[in-house]
């Protein structure tokens, strides 16, 4: 049975975002993909910022309004309406992983120096974790953090680093060594104007086709107050990001799949073939109610994640779970919404091609299936 989280004030917010959206953002993607560059994602979070979206669930002390968690969740759903998963991929990771991250985790005087002026948009974050041979396996960064006098020296490369490009610092993971000399992964905080980073290339994909890059850090001086949580405790930190983040993937996969089915739907109704609308099928009903259902499914696990965040009930598997779920589901509706749709979805600036492009990438971001499968079976078998 579907369970509703939401009360009249979240409705209220819903429907403001989405004009906001409909007014602000969707007018321009057509023109930002014929000049064949990525959507100014910091030019959009100005715009969110300006207008509280970006700020709802944060602490007063921070300028954020404190309120619940669906606030944001009904931001990601209504973002993943877009047809271009990027720009919601980038707030996400701007909001939900880095900013959260500095908010709960960095010292009190670096996080009142950023997080106030991320929320407003008016700064961009990104979290720098993945290298070419290490991406689920965090353990084995080859990024080090070498400590000299106060400090350390940060050398190493990341990739696949969403907003990479056009933030203005980044949450790095690095090798420590702790007391016994043993390796222990830390989070530093690092200003992209720090002498020794540098934006190696944006990397072109084959959908989300936004910012997302190489980035170096070549001897880059880094204070102790630029340590994120304390010294060797990164992985611990991290994984227990990684819950918010899967979920909000898993929130967002279910919404884009639901706007596209809903998409599909409306397009059988007025697509007729041998003299009847294609919706009078019994095949495509059934492939459509089938499909829904699913949706469905993927979209109340993921609520039921949401209620766990930050509780004792928190587990990792869950979140694995949803993303799992909502990654094979995602590429099964894109493939059957532009089976429906024939000929027509297949054109390079449809919406549903565009979807079927975005849609293979969230089975790889925040973790490949595989790596879901492995945390599922190591919490449940």
């Amino acid at each position: 049975m579907s369970i509703n989280p939401f009360t009249p004030e979240h409705d209220a917010y819903r429907n403001g975002l989405r004009h906001f959206i409909d007014q602000e953002i969707r007018p321009h993607l057509s023109e930002w993909r014929a000049a064949g560059h990525p959507p100014p994602i910091k030019q959009i979070l100005r715009q969110l910022g300006e207008t509280g979206y970006l700020s709802t669930t944060f602490p007063e002390r921070f300028g954020g309004a404190a309120l619940d968690y669906w606030y944001n969740v009904i931001l990601h759903e209504e973002l993943a309406r877009l047809p271009n998963g990027a720009i919601g991929m980038s707030v996400a990771s701007h909001l939900d992983i880095a900013t959260s991250l500095v908010a709960k985790y960095a010292r009190q005087e670096l996080a009142a120096d950023w997080v106030p002026s991320a929320i407003q948009g008016k700064s961009l974050l990104a979290l720098a974790l993945t290298e070419e041979n290490a991406g689920s396996d965090l353990s084995n960064i080859q990024t080090t953090a070498v400590q000299e006098g106060d400090g350390y020296i940060l050398q190493g490369r990341k990739t696949f680093i969403s907003n990479g490009v056009s933030a203005d610092a980044y949450c790095v993971l690095a090798q420590t060594a702790n007391k016994q000399g043993d390796p222990a992964p830390t989070l530093f905080f690092v200003p992209k104007s720090s002498p020794g980073v540098a934006v190696v290339r944006n990397l072109p994909t084959l959908g989300n086709r936004g910012d997302i890059a190489e980035i170096e850090f070549d001897r880059v001086k880094i204070a102790q107050q630029q340590v994120i949580g304390g010294l060797g405790f990164g992985l611990f930190i991290q994984m227990k990001q990684f819950f918010q983040e899967r979920t909000i993937i898993a929130i967002r996969m279910a919404a884009m799949a639901r706007y596209h089915v809903d998409l599909t739907i409306e397009h059988s109704k007025k697509r007729r073939t041998f003299g009847k609308p294609l919706s009078s099928n019994q095949h495509v009903q059934f492939t459509l109610a089938q499909l829904i259902t699913e949706i469905e499914s993927v979209k109340q696990f993921s609520y039921g994640c949401i209620r766990k965040m930050s509780t004792p009930n928190e587990n990792m598997a869950d979140a694995a779970m949803a993303k799992y779920a909502g990654g094979k589901l995602v590429r099964k509706v894109a493939d059957q919404c532009l089976q429906l749709f024939g000929g027509e979805g297949y054109l390079d600036d449809h919406p549903i091609s565009l979807f079927f492009r975005d849609a293979r990438a969230l089975s790889l971001a925040g973790g490949t299936d595989e790596m879901m499968l492995n945390m599922i079976a190591r919490v449940e078998c």
